[in-house]
Formats: C-alpha cells, sequence, structure tokens
C-alpha cells in the first residue's frame, strides 16, 4: 500500500512538474505575430501588413581588450519580413525599394562580451555577451550609406544619415552569447530588451501593447571572418529577430509547484 502511495504521489508532482516546465516556455515558443503599417512613416500606397519575423544581414568590429574581454559595434541591415516562413514581398513592405517612396530598416548597436571558452576572437572560442544596446531606425528614402568593417584597416562598422533617420524602438541585453565555431564560422544569438518610440508605436501597430522581448540570431561561414591582431571583422552574417512577451506569472508559479510537489515526495520517501 505505501508504495503504491509513493508511486502516485512521484507521478501526481511529474505530471505538475511536467505542466509548469510545458507552460511556462508556450508563451514564448511561437515568434509572435506583429502588424507594420509603412504609411505611417510618411510613405503612400501601402497597405498594413502582419510578419512574425525580420530577416537581415550584419557586419561588426569586435576588439580584443585582453585575454578575455571584448567589445565592438556593428550594423544589422533589414532585408524582408516574413510570416510563418513566407516572404513579405518588397513591393507590400516597402523595405529597400529605392527612391522617396521606400525606406531602410536597420540596428546600430555596441556590445560587449567575456570568454568562456577557448582563446579569445579565434576559431573555437565563445563567450557571454555582458552588454549589448541598440537603436531600431527607419531610413525614409532609403539613403543612408552602410561601411562593412574591415580588420586589416582597422576599419569600424558605421551607418553615415544623410538625412534624419527615425528612432523606432530601444533595447538591451538580458542574455546572450556568441563566437567563432571551429571552422571559422561566427555566430551571435541574444535576447534583449526592446522600447518603442512614438515613431515606433506609430509603424508597429499591432499588438497593442507591443511585445517586451526581442530574439536576434546571425551566423555566417568563415568566408565573412577577418583576424588582425586584436581585431576581427565579421561580414556576410545573416540573420533573424523575432518578437514575443515575457513568461506569464502564472506559468512560472505553476512549474513552482511541480518542483515543490517533487521536492516533498522525495522527503516523504526518505
Amino acid at each position: 500500500m505505501k508504495t503504491s502511495l509513493i508511486r502516485k504521489g512521484i507521478l501526481a508532482s511529474a505530471v505538475a512538474a511536467t505542466l509548469g516546465l510545458g507552460f511556462a516556455p508556450q508563451a514564448m515558443a511561437v515568434p509572435g505575430v506583429f502588424e507594420v503599417s509603412p504609411n505611417n512613416l510618411g510613405l503612400t500606397g501601402y497597405s498594413p501588413f502582419n510578419a512574425n519575423q525580420m530577416l537581415g544581414n550584419s557586419s561588426v568590429l569586435l576588439t580584443a581588450l585582453d585575454a578575455t574581454h571584448e567589445t565592438g559595434s556593428g550594423w544589422i541591415n533589414f532585408t524582408s519580413f516574413t510570416l510563418n516562413n513566407t516572404p513579405i514581398l518588397a513591393g507590400a513592405s516597402g523595405i529597400n525599394l529605392g527612391g522617396a517612396n521606400s525606406y531602410a530598416l536597420y540596428i546600430t548597436f555596441d556590445q560587449a562580451a567575456t570568454l568562456t571558452t577557448g582563446t579569445i576572437n579565434t576559431p573555437g572560442s565563445s563567450g557571454v555577451l555582458t552588454s549589448l544596446n541598440y537603436t531600431l531606425w527607419a531610413d525614409v528614402g532609403s539613403d543612408s550609406v552602410f561601411t562593412a568593417a574591415q580588420a586589416s584597416t582597422a576599419t569600424a562598422a558605421t551607418v553615415a544619415q544623410n538625412t534624419a533617420d527615425k528612432i523606432l524602438a530601444t533595447g538591451s541585453l538580458l542574455s546572450g552569447v556568441n563566437g567563432i565555431n571551429a571552422l571559422g564560422g561566427a555566430f551571435f544569438n541574444s535576447v534583449t530588451t526592446i522600447s518603442l518610440t512614438a515613431d515606433g508605436s506609430s509603424y508597429f501597430t499591432k499588438p497593442i501593447p507591443f511585445f517586451e522581448l526581442a530574439f536576434e540570431q546571425f551566423n555566417n561561414t568563415s568566408q565573412g571572418l577577418e583576424i588582425v591582431g586584436n581585431l576581427v571583422s565579421i561580414n556576410q552574417e545573416t540573420g533573424s529577430v523575432d518578437f514575443n512577451r515575457i513568461p506569464e506569472p502564472a506559468s512560472l508559479a505553476l512549474m513552482g509547484l511541480g518542483l515543490l510537489g517533487l521536492s516533498a515526495t522525495r522527503r516523504r520517501n526518505k
């Protein structure tokens, strides 16, 4: 009888823990759908559209400060939107069409990282991000000039604005990792906050309120990597950004109750 009761207690607690673990990530599992209204940038002829991912390419110049710390800055130039992996055509989104009735969408950022594995800024190395701050811009008229990073000439990755661009959002690091794999391919993954400006709220028109989290992931091949002394330039890096909400407190509480149930059962067994 005691054995049967113990088994039932373990099963009930395990189910509770599994439900908690299952529900908590559920709020973040699928990239959130958002609505974009290009006409609110001052353009004409575009209808609002839905997307759940922004695709682009990036460039960054990293500087090793010592054996374990690096800093860097760069940009991400967004090239398209997708909805459930289906591309949104440029004619519908208005992005990168060129001309006065078009716009570019880009991020400028700075970052810092601490080495955790390998030798800093060499193949086989990886680290954790210790800071990341970014600004999301809309370049109406697509007249900003992007300069790619180049380690051999100590050229930073910069964006020169010919006319003032609109700030749509800002954000900072929650967690992230970066590094260079054994084949020389760079990788970058992070979770950041996102805070829309007034211009951003007129461009990203739904949901209201907008999402709290942004997820960034970018990768490249060894062709886009250049290492010269303590400088590393990373180009041809492609990836995506999507958004979601912070997990609901009720989901996190359910997970906690499940774990408490397992703990109580173990104490009874002892």
